[in-house]
């Protein structure tokens, strides 16, 4: 009986644990998507400067 009481509460420490996991994970991709969202709007400001400083190739030339 002790053996099966331990088993419980192993497998109750393990389901918490994914449970914290899955939280971690949740706000990971959260963290993710605001900063594709930011990174996406400076590229567009970059697109939207692009035909002013078109003329200037990288090259110098």
């Amino acid at each position: 009986m002790t053996s099966e009481v331990n088993q419980q509460e192993l497998l109750i420490k393990l389901i918490e644990q994914n449970n914290k996991l899955i939280e971690q994970n949740n706000l990971i991709v959260q963290i993710n998507a605001e900063q594709a969202a930011q990174l996406s709007e400076v590229l567009s400001m970059f697109e939207e400067e692009e035909p002013k400083s078109s003329s200037a190739s990288l090259d110098g030339g």
